[in-house]
């Protein structure tokens, strides 16, 4: 019997060796020149902020700033030049090394992008502001901290544009502390677990992005997106709830008050397809087992990486509370 075994083992370990034999040789490119990756999200902030890096060619290292601080841009919107400008330093809500346009922008506006750095191959990008963020009802129950805060926000959608809506709470809050008062600003978090549509329970068509306005991966601006081909162009009750904003919580004799208001963004194609492969490459733990191959990131930079995506905003006017 162990004979037996001992053959059937050998027959099945020669099998194995000659299949890996049979294998498809194939080329893995690495890259040796630097390329540009851009990331920008022109949209209804009153600062439209442009990151622009360059990567590293495999065995090169780095130091300093990532940012670039010395490129050409030709930044126009419907055709019309803007003036780019530089942030040596801080600059109002303008990070150290980033470069950026003062004004937003409005729906319907079709903004493009060329940059050219010395040693590397120019971009071109871009994009066109979706139409403004319909009128919207709401209703908004404060639980916390007892239990998650309830939104339902109902309105129609489009039959004209296909866009992604995303919703969330902004949440302020004022704290009086030995006279001293301080204004945090955070938007409150979407429990995972509780979504609806129309009243009919979906299978994560939405997805949770944090956005900043400017950037993406924030800790402390999420929002939660769904594309508005689910909604086949009718009204629409979407109901979520929402866990605390990302706020400092210390001990102490204090006074608290909180006051919210409810958002509702239409996010562009090119916006909705590069947050969806952010989330496609942080949620997909078969390919960080090697089970699954990891899905390639999108982008719409000719010429290099990152994205040009433009987004539009409505929001309530705020609710106040007390604590």
């Amino acid at each position: 019997m162990m004979r037996y075994i001992r053959y059937v083992f050998g027959l099945l370990a020669t099998m194995f060796l000659a299949a890996a034999c049979e294998c498809e040789e194939f080329e893995i490119f690495i890259p040796t020149t630097p390329k540009l990756v851009l990331l920008c999200c022109p949209g209804a902030a009153d600062t439209t902020v442009i990151q622009l890096y360059k990567t590293v060619p495999v065995g090169n290292t780095y130091s300093g700033s990532p940012f670039l601080d010395e490129a050409t841009f030709d930044f126009t919107v419907n055709g019309k030049v803007l003036n780019v400008k530089h942030a040596i330093d801080r600059t109002g809500s303008v990070p150290e090394g980033c470069w950026f346009v003062p004004q937003g922008f409005e729906a319907g506006d079709k903004v493009e992008v060329r940059v050219s750095v010395k040693g590397a191959e120019s971009i071109t990008a871009s994009t066109v502001l979706p139409m403004e963020a319909p009128d919207f009802k709401y209703t908004f129950k404060e639980n916390y901290p007892d239990d998650y805060n309830n939104l339902t926000i109902s309105f129609t959608d489009d039959s004209a544009s296909n866009d992604w809506y995303g919703v969330a709470v902004e949440c302020e809050r004022t704290k009086i502390e030995d006279g001293v008062t301080t204004v945090e600003y955070s938007l409150l978090a979407p429990k995972k677990e509780e979504t609806g549509l129309n009243g009919v329970a979906i299978d994560r068509e939405y997805l949770d992005i944090r956005f900043t306005g400017w950037s993406f991966g924030s800790w402390s601006y999420p929002i939660r997106v769904w594309q508005d081909s689910a909604f086949n162009q009718k009204e629409i009750d979407l109901s979520l709830l929402l866990d605390y904003g990302y706020f400092s919580w210390e001990n102490g004799d204090y006074e608290l008050s909180m006051r919210y208001r409810v958002r509702l963004y239409r996010f562009s194609r090119e916006f909705f397809r590069y947050a969806s492969s952010l989330d496609d490459i942080a949620n997909n733990k078969f390919a960080v087992g090697g089970i699954a191959p990891m899905p390639l990131s999108y982008t719409n930079v000719i010429g290099g990486a990152g994205t040009l995506a433009g987004w539009t905003m409505r929001q309530s006017d705020w609710i106040n509370t007390k604590q």
